[in-house]
């Protein structure tokens, strides 16, 4: 099997892709084989090797020499030495193999000494070379060539160290888990049969990884047996998810404690296993073997396995070796004839300080820089072309390395970023995850700060290249690199998308303009000027053939439009009318070019039609026929032979579709080619195949869970009353729950998306298939969607962390805040994301009575943090946060409900002579249990709408009732504190209500779940004692409940035994059109008020 017909896997980590790409100038990569510009590549080869033919025979008519030795000797100089300083620099480089092996030998920890030592031999690599070319005095080819060849093996040693020792940490942490889950697994399922079974599993996997997953021997059996030549490992393809692989026998035990270290153990077990088909794993790729396979692999960033091919081609290797001197000689002769004899030489000056002067002079400096950029151009893409295209790809062949997208089209960059990013990509790959990634993940920086630092060391590296080169520090490259910084930024303002803009609105304008002189000018017209001819129409010029065209052109040219009869022509008739006709006379008109606006108005239809029988057309020679013989049958012997001709006919066309219809069978047949049980294998276990599964049957369930009629007509009119009655009833759409994920577990949150309303959120504190699970190292008490980003997700934890889930990533979360005093160290029961697109920030409370406010993308330590506090309190000053709210579009003050059973009304900052925290003149004090649930009315006053409601809210507590309460009026007198009381209880549910939420849309209706697995559904403008329509999906306890934010047909009930469940209300939250609704229930809350005050 070719290469092209089996390609690797790739293998995917957290900052880099490695899979199976050719380089854009090799011959085998598709793209550039069919480029347009393909051409000009092959012209510039021959255009050079001309040139270099001509300058050989210039040179041996010169000097008898076809190359010219000045540039010869300069580069041969102390070559020997050269070349075992070079071999002595990557000999020296297996220190850091041994650095790790002491590492992974637990003799030295990673994070203390090891960083220490590591750094100590990355500067003993960088200042040996430099300090060994100085002191050689070499020229600029030798000097430049030993320190980039070292700073090379600094960044692959580097990278080398760092990813395996953040390995051994990982590592390490794992053997930890694993003797604290032995502990707990020793303690409680000892003797059990969930144990033995437990044991025979490991037992059994410990017996599989001792045998080679697929031996050589096996796997030449079955590529003989289904007569193909496999090479070994050649198309090998990730067979499923790591986490699948190697899971820990314990992940689904009965015990939350053991499962859920087992769960922890299997991610971090992920972390150090390749994705790709060999599954290596640390400590196992700690190995010479292995370390000497990453030195000649032309990349610079270290992974457990890359995508390899099928096996060495020894013609490839010759072919860019071939390339490889081929544009060595081409870039020989240009530095030898048009570089070496321009660049100016003390001698020719006569002294050093002629020298200077030579070069401080503008003119003769503007010469020497046009002599010489053509040339330094064409060396600088020739030296482009040896390194990138021919000896990588050479080393990658001989490495069977897969990824050789070394570059990309940098010559059709646009901007410096994209330079940046396609001139280098080996180097752009180790700036991104060792520099760029690190610095955003070890010291928290931004973004900013974090392309600052890269550009920065950058700019360093060139600057001391540069220096040991010309043995001078100028600064001239440092500055022009950190120069790129402003251009970057210049380059992505939307200055072309701008004017674009500007000038489609200018066209629009115009033909604005345009159009309403059309229309002034079309009024001044007769009414009939559709119909007049223009005058500069030259009739002499028009002749027959222009007539038939566009006759054709309107009745159309088609034999078969008209019958054969019409086209009898009479003579008589014929010569009648060519006697009669005179040529119209010929006038001399002057043309002229008008720009008028053409009008297309629809004319009058008038409809004629003719009274006749329509009959079948008969052919003239048979017309001719029948008048003859004046009968219009046929004698027997010619409707036999007519008969015996249709019957032949028939079976001629039976024939001939007979192997038309084998033929085509043939066809399919041999395009349907069986294949062999490895084959089918290899597909069934793809990346690709099973992401398509796992995609596609998503789709499938939601559309097989949808209960809707697809055949219902929406244009018929339906039965009012039958809709109405159908309206009163709660239908259950779904419900979400998973044996391996849900099981054991409650719902602690629910929430919908903001963006994707089809998607809903549920959090679970321990143990429909989710389109994604996120994990967490502690219960997740809750979670919200981001409003404003599509694929974020927030979640707080019972020990106080808050975790940033992005659903385009892997599980586990992307952000999260350090288990540190500087924020949560308690419970997080609420959060919510507050602000504006362009300028939000996510507030979350603990039980401590502590309020923070994050950044987004950056939760390294809270923006604000305000600790809460009620003073003159009988019993305690702390308040014990269980939930709170924002009224609509306020951001500065918020409400906090408590477990003390008040809701207390708090500050963020000190503003008008309030002071930041809990405001003691305004206490909610009603409830006689914790509250559970406090939420503020979503609907304000608009221009279509004059209520606004965002005074009211909402709560719920262990007391078994729901509580409305109004935030207007309230003021407290002489100072005191003002305790309020609630406009209305609901005093319906039987248990302990957990949460309750206004609907999005209408403004009167809400609804509640409670502990006996009931869902209640209110509106106060029908009812303001008892609710509309009650269901109970569940006999276990619903936690929460969410409405879907679009349309509010919807509602998430999450309940206790981990169950999600979907409801669809029907109409009974419609609003019926207008602010009748709106108006009915300010009538409602008015009478609240007035019965609350008496």
């Amino acid at each position: 099997m070719s290469s092209a017909d089996s390609k690797p896997a790739p293998i995917k980590s957290k900052s880099a892709t490695f899979h199976q790409r050719s380089s854009y100038f090799d011959r085998e990569n598709e793209l550039s084989a069919v480029d347009t510009f393909r051409g000009f590549y092959t012209l510039f080869w021959l255009f050079a090797a001309m040139m270099g033919i001509r300058t050989a025979v210039e040179s041996y008519d010169a000097t008898g020499s076809l190359l010219g030795l000045t540039f010869g000797k300069l580069i041969s100089r102390d070559g020997l030495v050269l070349a075992i300083s070079d071999a002595i620099l990557v000999a020296s480089t297996s220190l850091s193999f041994i650095f790790i092996k002491v590492v992974q030998r637990g003799w030295i920890r990673y994070n203390t000494v090891g960083l220490a030592i590591q750094h100590i031999l990355q500067v003993f690599f960088l200042a040996i070379p430099v300090f060994w070319a100085f002191q050689r005095n070499w020229p600029w080819v030798q000097s430049g060539f030993l320190t980039l060849h070292s700073l090379t093996m600094i960044m692959k040693i580097h990278s080398y160290m760092a990813t395996n020792g953040h390995f051994a940490n990982v590592y390490a942490k794992i053997k930890s888990l694993e003797s604290q889950l032995a502990k707990l697994s020793a303690s409680t399922l000892k003797g059990t049969a969930e144990q033995r079974q437990a044991e025979a599993l490991e037992k059994k996997e410990n017996e599989l990884k001792k045998r080679k997953p697929f031996s050589n021997v096996e796997k030449e059996e079955n590529a003989t047996s289904s007569g193909m030549s496999t090479p070994v490992g050649s198309n090998e393809i990730e067979t499923a998810d790591v986490e699948d692989v190697d899971q820990h026998p314990l992940t689904n035990s009965s015990n939350p404690d053991v499962a859920k270290v087992a769960g922890e153990i299997n991610e971090l077990k992920s972390h150090i296993t390749s994705q790709g088909p060999a599954k290596v794993s640390y400590p196992d790729n700690v190995t010479f073997v292995n370390f000497l396979d990453y030195l000649l692999i032309p990349t610079l960033v270290y992974e457990l396995e890359y995508p390899r091919t099928e096996k060495i081609r020894l013609w490839y290797v010759i072919e860019k070796t071939l390339a490889t001197f081929g544009t060595f000689y081409i870039l020989y002769i240009i530095s030898e004839h048009y570089i070496s004899p321009k660049m100016p030489r003390p001698e020719e000056c006569g002294s050093p300080v002629a020298l200077k002067v030579y070069l401080t002079s503008s003119i003769a400096f503007a010469r020497t820089w046009l002599d010489l950029c053509i040339p330094f151009l064409c060396n600088y893409v020739l030296l482009f072309y040896i390194i990138f295209e021919c000896i990588c790809n050479a080393f990658a062949e001989l490495t069977r390395f897969a990824d050789r997208e070394f570059y990309q089209d940098w010559w059709n960059a646009t901007t410096w970023d994209q330079f940046a990013r396609k001139w280098n990509k080996p180097v752009h790959m180790f700036l991104l995850r060792h520099v760029y990634v690190s610095s955003l993940s070890t010291y928290k920086i931004s973004k900013q700060s974090a392309t600052l630092l890269t550009f920065l060391l950058s700019a360093l590296v060139h600057e001391l290249v540069m220096a040991v080169v010309t043995k001078k520090i100028r600064m001239y490259l440092f500055v022009l690199q950190m120069a790129q910084l402003p251009m970057i930024a210049i380059g992505r303002l939307p200055v072309a998308e701008i004017e674009e803009k500007r000038a489609k609105l200018a066209e629009l304008k115009r033909a604005r303009v345009e159009r309403k002189k059309g229309l002034s000018n079309a009024s001044k017209l007769p009414v009939d000027s559709s119909a007049t001819v223009p005058n500069n129409v030259d009739f002499q010029q028009i002749g027959k053939k222009e007539i038939d065209d566009l006759v054709a052109s309107l009745l159309g040219s088609s034999p078969a439009v008209l019958s054969d009869s019409t086209n009898i022509v009479k003579p008589e008739e014929t010569e009648v009318t060519k006697a009669e006709y005179t040529p119209p006379q010929r006038t001399q008109l002057e043309l002229q070019s008008v720009d008028q606006e053409v009008f297309y108005l629809p004319l009058k239809e008038t409809v004629t039609y003719n009274k006749e029988v329509q009959t079948a057309d008969i052919p003239v020679d048979e017309e001719d026929r029948l008048g003859e013989s004046g009968v219009g049958t046929e004698t027997a012997a010619e409707l036999r032979q007519r008969m015996r001709r249709e019957e032949e006919l028939r079976v001629e066309n039976e024939r001939r579709l007979a192997e038309e219809e084998a033929a085509i069978q043939r066809e399919i047949e041999q395009e349907i080619q069986d294949i062999t049980e490895e084959e089918r294998l290899a597909v069934y276990t793809s990346p690709d195949f099973g992401d398509f599964v796992e995609n596609s049957s998503k789709i499938i369930q939601r559309a097989l869970s949808d209960n809707y009629d697809v055949t219902r007509d929406y244009r018929m009119a339906m039965d009012t009353a039958a809709h109405d009655n159908e309206s009163k009833n709660l239908k259950l759409v779904c419900s979400f729950a998973d044996e391996r994920w849900t099981k054991n577990r409650s719902i602690t949150a629910v929430d919908w998306s903001h963006i994707f309303t089809e998607l809903s959120l549920a959090a679970y504190n321990k143990n429909n298939r989710p389109e994604f699970v996120l994990h967490s190292q502690s219960d997740v008490l809750s979670a919200t969607f981001s409003p404003f980003h599509a694929n974020l997700i927030f979640g707080g934890t019972y020990s106080g962390q808050i975790l940033l889930w992005d659903t385009r990533a892997k599980h586990t979360p992307v952000l999260k805040t350090p288990l540190s005093a500087t924020g949560h160290t308690h419970p997080v029961y609420d959060l919510q994301v507050v602000g504006t697109q362009n300028a939000n920030n996510l507030m979350t409370t603990s039980t401590d009575g502590l309020v923070c406010s994050w950044t987004v993308d950056m939760l390294a330590q809270p923006q604000e943090s305000l600790e809460l506090s009620r003073t003159g309190h009988n019993k305690t000053d702390e308040v014990a946060i269980s939930c709170f709210d924002l009224p609509h579009a306020e951001t500065m003050s918020f409400y906090v409900g408590t477990e003390e059973g008040a809701i207390y009304h708090a500050h963020r900052h000190d503003r008008a002579g309030v002071k930041a925290g809990v405001d003691h003149n305004e206490i909610y004090a009603g409830h006689s249990a914790p509250v559970n649930s406090l939420d503020f009315h979503p609907l304000y006053r608009t221009t279509n709408n004059a209520n606004d409601f965002t005074d009211l809210f909402l709560t719920t507590s262990i007391d078994w009732t729901i509580k409305l309460w109004s935030t207007k009026g309230v003021s407290a007198v002489n100072g005191q504190q003002q305790h309020h009381d609630p406009l209305q209880t609901f005093n319906e549910h039987t248990d302990c209500v957990y949460d309750a939420k206004w609907h999005p849309h209408h403004p009167a209706v809400f609804g509640s779940v409670d502990g006996c697995g009931e869902f209640k559904l209110w509106n106060l403008n029908a009812d303001t004692e008892v609710p509309i329509s009650t269901v109970s999906p569940s006999s276990r306890a619903l936690n929460k409940m969410s409405w879907d934010c679009k349309e509010g047909k919807r509602v998430g009930l999450g309940s206790s035994d981990g169950n999600l469940y979907v409801y669809d209300i029907g109409d009974q939250a419609a609003l019926g059109g207008g602010t009748t609704e709106w108006e009915e229930f300010q009538s409602v809350v008015n009478h609240l008020k007035r019965t609350n005050v008496h």
